[in-house]
């Protein structure tokens, strides 16, 4: 096989092994995937299944977390049963760490098949632990910022599943709805929903301020969906290379105990420049009041 100047091209399964593999941050190989998306996305896939039938190996093996990412990133819809399947294995967390809840929804609604209750039917499974049913949460909150789907009927999801919350006393769909409801914009429905999981206790107040519901409010509809149709993390950008550049096994941005440090200065960071919704500067993607302005 050639490429386009002529070259001999490397097969497709022995670029991925050598991402899978890599002991540096595998940029060149990682573009060279997506540039042969038609040739490496059937392999993604199929890598991906045999992965998850397998089960976790090794935090040394980054194929699952790897192919997640570009297949997001080429928007392989096809892709999209075997990413639910991710999202309801019991070793996701082993499997993708903090990537969980930084990309799997992302990615759920980059590679989305148009069935939504399969998303509904993610943040209802009280099988399933806090983190992926949320992100179920967040890929609807995507696909409505995207214009996948109207925000109006993913408000109405959204309020559905809140019902559902109060129904079954479930503080993790209540929690996962609360904080996409901030991105939405609630309507004078879903306000009252908010303010009766919080008063049932569903929401831990100093996790997810109530607030912040009036902070939300106040800011108005115009200014809060515009806010969130520019947060990375509410959108179907995803790109496996900067997605994974934090990574610790880098070696890149880390403390002496090897975990993750965000970039520097901390002054910004504290500075009362940066404003709670404003993108945080350590550059997660996050609003600040959603990731280093936390604990502010």
């Amino acid at each position: 096989m050639t490429d386009s100047t002529g070259s001999a091209s490397i097969d497709i399964r022995e670029l991925f092994d050598r991402i899978r593999f890599a002991t540096e941050h595998p940029v060149r190989d990682l573009r060279e995937c997506v540039d042969r998306s038609e040739e490496s996305a059937p392999v993604l896939v199929d890598v991906l299944e045999a992965e998850l039938a397998h089960g976790f190996r090794s935090d040394d093996d980054l194929a699952v977390p790897y192919a997640m990412l570009l297949l997001a990133q080429m928007r392989h819809r096809p892709a999209y049963p075997v990413l639910s399947g991710l999202a309801r294995h019991p070793q996701a967390e082993e499997f993708l760490g903090e990537l969980l809840t930084e990309a799997m929804g992302r990615c759920l609604a980059a590679c989305w098949d148009g069935n939504v209750s399969s998303l509904r039917d993610l943040v209802e499974d009280a099988s399933l632990d806090e983190n992926p049913r949320g992100q179920g949460v967040v890929a609807l909150v995507c696909l409505a910022v995207a214009g996948e789907r109207a925000r109006e009927t993913v408000l109405a999801d959204i309020k559905g599943l809140l019902r559902e919350a109060l129904r079954t006393e479930s503080s993790e769909i209540a929690s996962a709805c609360v904080i996409g409801l901030w991105d939405l914009f609630p309507d004078a429905e879903a306000e009252q929903l908010v303010r009766e999981v919080y008063a049932k206790g569903l929401v831990d107040d100093e996790v997810l301020p109530l607030a912040d519901l009036d902070e939300v409010l106040q800011e108005g509809f115009e200014a809060v969906w515009g806010e969130s149709a520019l947060e990375r993390m509410c959108s179907l950008r995803v790109d496996a290379e900067e997605d994974s550049r934090w990574w610790s096994c880098w070696g890149e941005d880390e403390d002496e105990d090897g975990n993750w440090v965000p970039p520097e200065p901390l002054e910004q960071l504290k500075s009362e420049k940066v404003g709670r919704n404003d993108p945080c500067p350590c550059a997660s993607g996050k609003k600040y009041k959603k990731c280093c302005g936390k604990d502010v």
